[in-house]
């Protein structure tokens, strides 16, 4: 199953040098699926990215 966006743990985030130019939320920051390719999808899932969908991203930023 690959979703489109997902909430990724900050620590992952920082990790990633994506913290900065990616939206925070509470829990985390919103990633798109392309931003997680070349740490590999399943890999992050697996550190606690959580598969959101697009209406859970709205209500996440509303």
């Amino acid at each position: 199953m690959n979703k489109n966006y997902y909430l990724v743990p900050a620590e992952l985030a920082d990790e990633l040098k994506l913290s900065a130019y990616r939206q925070q939320v509470d829990g985390g920051y919103i990633m798109s699926a392309s931003d997680l390719d070349a740490y590999g999808i399943e890999r992050a899932v697996d550190e606690g990215a959580t598969p959101l969908s697009e209406n859970q991203v709205k209500q996440l930023l509303n």
